[in-house]
């Protein structure tokens, strides 16, 4: 079948129309495959399928050959399908006959012929339609002036600008070599001006590519270049729109030479045969074309420089340095006139007038890449740097104009609203202010690079001294903090980013984001103290002082107070405003701009008047700085002597009763009612910020304690948890939420009292058991989740860590459970969620009763969950025995294993419940060291028998997890040690003694510690030099009594069972044999020793359960010297009388100053121990500067150094070191000064830094910490260690341990 030409054409059109109708539905697939897949089920998804003139056009071909030879067949098999009933039988056989028969055939090949010369036609019809249609747009776009297309470059400038569209590429027509040189020739200035119009006009449809690889392209430059320069408005105003398309091309070549000619171009501007030298004081008239048209090419320029730094790192290198080193060329330019000293207009003043931020700079600047070249073009071009300089100096002339000139300038500093129609005439102030501000942003991103700020110092005419980068900081300083003009006061918002003392606030914050910058140019005693000029002289000021010709407004001050607060932000800013330039660390510099700041925050907080009188967001801003300071230990040392917990505190308290009463309804007329509720609203602003203030005070234990000791512990916890709840960021320069606060406030019992009673624990439980009992929303389910992979879920991870970080210390949970007893319900419900720590270990744990755990949908995670937290509690030795003694925890755990066996021969199942129960009750069973007990592990091994480890079914410790140690309390024959013990026996026991004593003693250590133990002979022989020096003694000596003297005491649960883990400890180490007359002289000795305390303490009257009566814990130093002095009672009572009147028994000895009248009654009541206030802020204090990683380490888990070490120290590190190494503690600080308490533990920390590290990144370190031994310590190997720490820190450290005046 043959076509004619008229249906050949109308199939194209047929084809042509489809191909547009199905183009969205097929646009976005990224396959052809996909496309034939898409097209094959068209009909299926289009709704208009059959309505396309092209499925009509084959609907009527089909109809045409096939509907007679469909007919005769249905016919012909009419009645054969009638008998068989089969419908679907007669379509399959006339379907298969037809795709068989010669008609469909031929049909098939004619469709084939038919829709391949149609597509043929629209091949050889497509490209000239396309450059038909990009002609007519192009031609439209060029004759409407270049309105912009949304989907045009970004370098398009806007309507107001002119420049239009003149970086869109459109869709260009290729044209012979020969017409391209008669359009270069057209374009001569020779020729006539609509014929150079018309040349311009045929060359926006050539490819810019095409143009510059011609031979005629230096011809054809010249002549764009004449072009910008000619008369004619329209010609000009087209050969720039030209060049923007050129400077758009994708061609690094193209692009720099065009960029090239534009800047030789404006350059030419600038010398004498232009007539373009302004002078500086005729201004810039806006109604000249000639200075409109050079603005436009700056603009050009500028939006070029602002973008090529997005993309020419995907260039050669030389088209970087072209671009450089063109514009640094032109920006040198610096036109006078001969024999006259008037100041012209540069390119730098137009710059400045178009990107008065000098962002093209920022930019060029932000990479290495362009930097290192920016900067060794700059080297050869030294006048700009000078001149920019200069100016920035010059910058306070130009600030003391008039306000008009200045709101006009700034109101118009966007280079993309400079026009003739937004502004008129820019006047010599105006354009020396966009050039001081151009420059200051110029030589502020040039101080934040180590080889911007080679340049400096800075050799000027004007000047006798060069300028140095301190020397230029105190310059631009004295812009924010001298007088600020009227106007300035309150900059309109509009203009307030163009202000002087806001651009050089600006630039001195930003130096501050780099270290190096920072302490180059900012940690200068001269910088600090320009900057705090204006505070040192009201503080020198008194309210008869006369202000009206030195007015400090308030927005120099915030100014000042912005700076130091980024300042105090970095680690060198924050050394240097605590301690001064150059200053050793630690130590009272009274000239530092600490003390300043601090004596200006407490004279604004006591209510010091000033004039004119300074708002509120004055005081906080002040107080703001203290807060980043005393928020670290180094600065709290500092700052402790100004009180400033006492002055905010007080603050805080006048601004919440003025609050209250202004919100006290009281009869008054409308007027003036809008200022009373603009006060009222500063007030209660004001009243939130101080008490913010108050509670990070708490971000160390020393000032934990401070904020106990102001009264406002439960208004700080409920601000606290407020904000936690809302999830408010703590402050604009904290980088981390409350976690690690969270954790210091809870490891005492006045925090943990407050974060209960706001109801923080409540959370932190129905968190964890939303986690492990309910979906992610935190719903109630009725079905369980998905058993997860980890014994503990990923999801259950983070409550578990935040419910131990909170009640892993023994003074928290004895403050949430002690006596508190468990509910006795033999079953739960589903809707029987705990509310409490008592609750949440009932229903995790105490699953002895096969009832409860019925009732939890997932049993085993639950479970996990639960004997995970109580693995961890049991760490803790006192919290362990508190526990048993209220819970039994020990009987249920045995209960639970024993439901847990087979039925046949009583085995218990291995699984992992049961493996953390046996884990649990091995840990509760034994003490001891890493070599002297054996706890299973909780993981299964590889082979035939995964867990080789017997299940504990009894309080009997099979003799797998028993240890047999020799006696190792005694010092062997051969060391230093005993040599000069035995050599000095009749020795008076004096300094001199206790000298040579403690060379021994670090000799032992260092040559054979193997073979120096602790002994009875040594501790009372340093304890009676201790007391004969009298250095050290700080209580006094008691009588020498017998044991069975003393007032009678009754020994509590929790004793009675550390009684019994003491006896058994020591036995073990074959100390002594057991019997009852081991355990009845320990119980006779803790009676002695809590009766001896108990006349040396008051009664408080407190909410806090451990202040109620006597020391609620084991005394685990009398234990340890229990077992040193092998039980005997007489020479353990002759030591602890003496020791006792030591300082070391204050920090050694926990029970010695519990409720004790030798400290002050705000401090012995505060309920918080000098071992956390003092040793454990010491500690913090030198980990941070020593071992900076772990302190680092233990922020980001939200854990502290002081309540690991608190913990340690507390139980003498009982189950964390040896028996020898406990020794080797006890005889450190006995000798070496108490103050090795802090150096030991920052050593320990040390030398657990990379498991720290590690544990910390998979955020385990709690657990870490609490579980573990510390392995392959030797006190040998940390001697120098320690030595260098008490050289360093002793003279600090020492004097603050033995005032128990204070916190």
């Amino acid at each position: 079948m043959s076509l004619s030409d008229e249906d050949d054409d109308d199939v194209s059109e047929y084809i042509r129309q489809f191909l547009e109708d199905i183009t969205p539905a097929i646009q976005d697939v990224d396959s052809l495959d996909a496309v034939e897949e898409k097209l094959t089920h068209l009909e299926e998804t289009d709704e208009e399928f059959h309505k396309y003139p092209y499925i009509k056009h084959l609907r009527r071909r089909i109809d045409t050959a096939l509907t007679g030879l469909i007919d005769d067949e249905i016919d012909q098999n009419k009645s054969h399908d009638m008998d068989s009933g089969s419908e679907e039988t007669l379509v399959n056989r006339i379907t298969g006959m037809l795709l068989k028969s010669p008609p469909y055939l031929n049909l098939l090949k004619s469709l084939k012929v038919e829709t391949k010369a149609a597509v043929d036609s629209l091949i050889r019809s497509f490209q000239d339609d396309l450059i038909q249609r990009a002609r007519k747009e192009n031609a439209r776009l060029f004759e409407a002036g270049g309105r912009r297309s949304p989907k045009q470059s970004a370098l398009s400038f806007t309507d107001d600008s002119s420049l239009g569209s003149s970086f869109n590429q459109g869709a260009f027509a290729f044209v012979s070599q020969e017409r391209f040189i008669e359009m270069v020739q057209n374009m001569d200035v020779s020729k006539p001006i609509s014929v150079r119009r018309a040349a311009l006009n045929n060359l926006y449809q050539m490819p810019p590519s095409e143009a510059q690889a011609c031979e005629y392209w230096n011809v054809l430059r010249h002549a764009l270049g004449d072009g910008l320069s000619d008369p004619d408005e329209e010609l000009s105003e087209k050969c720039l729109k030209y060049y923007a398309r050129m400077l758009a091309a994708p061609h690094p070549i193209l692009t720099s030479d065009i960029y090239g000619s534009l800047v030789e171009h404006i350059a030419s501007y600038f010398g004498a045969r232009k007539g373009m030298l302004i002078p500086v004081e005729d201004g810039i008239d806006m109604t000249d074309m000639a200075i409109v048209k050079l603005i436009r090419k700056f603009s050009l320029m500028c939006q070029f420089q602002l973008e090529v730094s997005t993309y020419w790192v995907r260039y050669p290198d030389r088209f970087m340095d072209n671009i450089i080193e063109s514009t640094l060329s032109l920006l040198a330019v610096n036109p006078s006139i001969p024999l006259s000293n008037t100041e012209n207009i540069t390119p730098l003043h137009y710059l400045a007038l178009i990107d008065t931020r000098a962002n093209w700079f920022k930019k060029w600047m932000h990479g290495n890449y362009s930097r290192s070249v920016v900067l060794s073009q700059l080297s050869k071009h030294r006048f700009l740097i000078e001149n920019t300089v200069r100016w920035c100096i010059r910058l306070q002339m130009c600030r003391q104009r008039k306000p008009d000139p200045l709101d006009d300038v700034t109101s118009n500093m966007k280079w993309t609203n400079i026009s003739s129609n937004t502004h008129k005439y820019y006047s010599k102030p105006q354009i020396e202010y966009c050039f001081v501000v151009h420059s200051l942003c110029v030589v502020g991103r040039l101080l934040q690079y180590k080889a911007g700020r080679r340049f400096f110092p800075i050799k000027l005419k004007e000047l006798p001294d060069p300028v140095s980068v301190t020397s230029f900081l105190v310059s631009v300083i004295n812009l924010v903090v001298e007088p600020t003009p009227a106007h300035t006061a309150n900059v309109n918002s509009k203009v307030a980013g163009y202000d002087a003392a806001l651009l050089v606030t600006e630039m001195l914050k930003k130096l501050t984001e780099s270290e190096s910058a920072c302490t180059e140019c900012l940690c200068k005693d001269a910088v600090t103290n320009a900057l705090l000029e204006p505070v040192r002289f009201l503080l020198s000021s008194t309210e008869s002082d006369s202000y009206e010709s030195h007015k400090i407004s308030e927005m120099t001050l915030l100014h000042i107070a912005d700076v130091l607060s980024s300042l105090a932000a970095v680690e060198s800013g924050r050394s240097h405003l605590l301690y001064g330039e150059g200053k050793t660390s630690f130590t009272i510099n009274l000239s530092a701009p600490i003390h300043t700041i601090a004596k200006f925050a407490v004279k604004c907080l006591n209510g010091a008047r000033f004039e004119p009188a300074l708002q509120n967001s004055v005081v906080a801003a002040y107080v703001y700085i203290c807060r980043q300071l005393y928020t670290t230990c180094e600065g709290l040392f500092i700052l402790t002597s100004y009180h400033l917990h006492t002055a905010i505190t007080n603050a805080w308290e006048e601004s919440t009763q003025a609050a209250d009463l202004s919100s006290t309804p009281t009869p008054r007329s409308d007027y003036g009612a809008s200022g009373d509720s603009a006060d009222e609203e500063s007030t209660l602003i004001l009243a939130d910020n101080l008490l913010d203030n108050l509670l990070n005070i708490a971000a160390t234990p020393k000032g934990l304690s401070l904020m106990q000791l102001s009264g406002a512990m439960s208004e700080c916890v409920a601000y606290m948890y407020s904000r936690y709840t809302k999830k408010l960021q703590v402050s604009k320069c904290e980088k981390f939420g409350y976690g690690v606060m969270l954790t210091q406030v809870a490891a005492t019992s006045p925090g943990i009292e407050a974060l209960y009673n706001t109801g923080f624990i409540k959370a932190l439980i129905h968190n964890a058991w939303s986690a492990i009992e309910c979906d992610p929303d935190d719903h109630k389910i009725s079905v369980p989740t998905p058993y997860p992979v980890d014994p503990v879920d990923k999801a259950a991870h983070k409550p578990l860590t935040s419910l131990l970080n909170m009640l892993s210390s023994y003074q928290a949970l004895y403050q949430i459970i002690g006596d508190v007893h468990l509910s006795q319900q033999q079953s739960n419900t589903f809707r029987d969620l705990p509310k409490t720590v008592t609750e949440l270990i009932e229903k995790l744990v105490m699953l002895n009763n096969l009832e409860r755990g019925h009732y939890l949908f997932n049993l085993e995670q639950s479970h996990v969950f639960g004997l995970r937290f109580l693995n961890v509690l049991c760490s803790c030795l006192d919290s362990m025995l508190l526990l048993e003694s209220q819970y039994n925890i020990r009987d249920c755990l045995l209960q639970c294993q024993e439901s847990n066996t087979t039925e046949h021969n009583d085995v218990v199942i291995v699984d992992v419940c049961s493996i953390e129960r046996n884990h649990i009750i091995a840990r509760i069973s034994s003490v001891g060291g890493v070599n002297e007990r054996v706890l299973p592990p909780r993981s299964l091994l590889e082979g035939a028998n995964p867990y080789p480890w017997p299940m504990i079914t009894s309080l009997l410790l099979p003799k797998e997890y028993t240890v047999t140690v020799g006696n190792k309390s005694s010092i062997k024959q051969g060391g230093d040690l005993s040599k000069f013990l035995s050599s000095t026996k009749s020795w008076d026991h004096d300094a001199q003694w206790l000298e040579g004593c403690k060379k021994a003693f670090i000799q032992s250590l260092k040559n054979k510690p193997e073979i120096m133990k602790a002994s009875a002979d040594l501790l009372e022989r340093v304890v009676k030099a201790h007391v004969n020096v009298g250095s050290d003694v700080v209580f006094p000596l008691l009588k020498e009594n017998e044991p069975h003297t003393q007032s009678p005491s009754l020994l509590t649960e929790t004793q009675k069972l550390g009684i019994q883990l003491v006896v058994k400890y020591g036995s073990q180490l074959k100390l002594f044999k057991p019997g009852n007359d081991t355990e009845t002289n320990l119980a006779e000795i803790l009676k002695a020793s809590t009766g001896m305390l108990s006349k040396q303490q008051r009664k408080i009257s407190s909410t806090l359960k451990q202040l109620e009566s006597g020391y609620p814990a084991m005394d685990w130093f009398i234990a340890t010297i229990f077992l040193v002095y092998c039980g005997n009672r007489e020479r353990i009572w002759k030591f602890i009388l003496k020791f006792s009147s030591v300082i070391h028994s204050a920090y050694m000895w926990m029970p010695r100053l519990h409720n004790s009248v030798h400290l002050p009654v705000n401090l012995s009541s505060c309920g918080i121990h000098p071992l956390f206030s003092t040793i454990g802020h010491y500690i913090e204090m030198i980990l941070h500067c020593e071992v900076p990683l772990v302190s680092s380490a233990f922020r980001l888990s939200g854990y502290t150094p002081s309540q690991i070490c608190q913990h340690w120290l507390r139980q003498c590190f009982w189950n964390y070191l040896n028996w020898s190494d406990i020794c080797h503690y006890l005889t450190l600080c006995l000798i070496m000064g108490i103050d090795y308490q802090v150096y030991m533990c920052v050593a320990i920390l040390k030398h657990q830094q990379r498991q720290i590290l590690y544990k910390s990144q998979l955020q385990e370190l709690i657990f870490f910490l609490m579980e573990e031994p510390i392995l392959e310590f030797r006190l040998g190997d940390h001697i120098e260690f320690m030595q260098h720490l008490e050289t360093k820190y002793r003279p600090v450290i020492l004097s603050d341990i033995r005032d128990l005046s204070t916190p």
